[in-house]
């Protein structure tokens, strides 16, 4: 499971002869390294990372392992969009991820649903009925459950506009 931005990420040497062992150096895939034994890293950024990990014993003799590290962003939402056919910012929709789970509401300023889904690939167009909705301000609410089943609940505004 992905770690979230900014969240401690624990590395482990898992060597079979670790009283052999007389250097260690892992290279995280962010431009950062560490030569600790079972070092901690946080990631800046959201995405895959290369993570190096090279032993030395004390006859000189090198091991080296390579896994990709997935690194996942925590849910984010702009505070406007504009559904006007452009294809810049045309929907509304969460950003971040990866996520398991999703549950996305978006209320007009009579507290009527208009929009929901389940699908974290799927966002509001900003119709309602097949009609474009009118300008103005809209509520949302979202629960997403992250990769690491961590649960992320979140409520707002966004602006309409075409």
């Amino acid at each position: 499971n992905p770690a979230l931005v900014l969240e401690n990420v624990y590395f482990t040497d898992l060597s079979t002869a670790p009283n052999q062992l007389v250097s260690w150096y892992w290279d995280f895939g962010d431009n950062e390294a560490d030569n600790a034994q079972n070092p901690t890293h946080n990631y800046d950024a959201g995405g895959d990372f290369d993570v190096y990990f090279i032993v030395t014993d004390i006859n000189g003799c090198h091991d080296t392992t390579a896994k990709i590290i997935p690194i996942a962003l925590p849910p984010v939402l702009p505070t406007g969009f504009s559904p006007n056919g452009d294809n810049e910012n045309d929907v509304f929709l969460i950003r971040g991820g990866p996520f398991k789970a999703v549950d996305f509401m978006v209320y007009n300023n009579w507290g009527e649903l208009i929009f929901s889904t389940n699908d974290a690939t799927v966002g509001w167009d900003g119709t309602y009925n097949n009609e474009n909705a009118p300008l103005g301000v809209y509520t949302w609410t979202f629960a997403v459950q992250m990769a690491n089943d961590v649960l992320i609940k979140n409520s707002g505004d966004v602006t309409l506009i075409r």
